[in-house]
């Protein structure tokens, strides 16, 4: 089943990026913030765009240029809670993509792609799963209830694979050597 009307969408972006030394979300991909970067990337295929943000969140949330969802408690939760708090503060109840901070924003090929399939986790050509992924209404009223317990890879065992042609979705950043490694690609994408 396709997703009708266009999903919502949840950024992120509440940790602190320890080994990073900087808040991720401000990383600057084309002299732009990497959170403003994904509102953009994910604008024409969703409905509304909430990122959740925590660790310096006044600052990272005035580079989303959209409203977000404050995690007052981001330095005891986990992805999956942020997540279920996002979708609480949003009333999103139906489909719902959602991606890390940490990740390449969403290439308009790789959400027709995924869009097309009905949902799901998208994959490079070598079945390295990457983001955004794309929860269906049920899992999204699972998450809501409650956070899971093993966390959010515990849910996504159940969606479909959704091979795409694109090696950036399956690439992540936690430090500056992954970061810049991942600036390389982009570049070269």
């Amino acid at each position: 089943m396709s997703p009708r009307p266009r999903p919502d969408a949840v950024v992120l972006s509440a940790g602190a990026s320890r080994r990073m030394g900087r808040p991720k979300a401000l990383l600057r991909l084309d002299r732009q913030s990497l959170i403003s970067r994904h509102v953009a990337a994910l604008g024409p295929f969703s409905s509304r765009i909430l990122p959740i943000v925590g660790s310096r969140h006044r600052r990272v949330g005035s580079a989303a240029s959209v409203p977000c969802a404050r995690s007052p408690r981001w330095h005891a939760e986990w992805p999956a809670d942020s997540l279920r708090r996002a979708l609480l503060w949003g009333g999103f109840r139906g489909w719902c993509w959602v991606t890390p901070v940490d990740v390449a924003p969403l290439a308009p090929h790789v959400a027709r792609r995924i869009l097309s399939a009905g949902g799901g986790v998208p994959c490079d050509r070598d079945g390295r799963e990457g983001h955004p992924v794309l929860l269906p209404p049920d899992i999204v009223r699972c998450v809501r209830e409650a956070a899971p317990a093993g966390g959010l890879r515990t849910l996504l065992t159940e969606l479909p694979r959704v091979e795409v042609d694109d090696v950036l979705v399956s690439l992540d950043f936690d430090d500056p050597q992954s970061y810049q490694r991942f600036v390389e690609r982009w570049g070269r994408a």
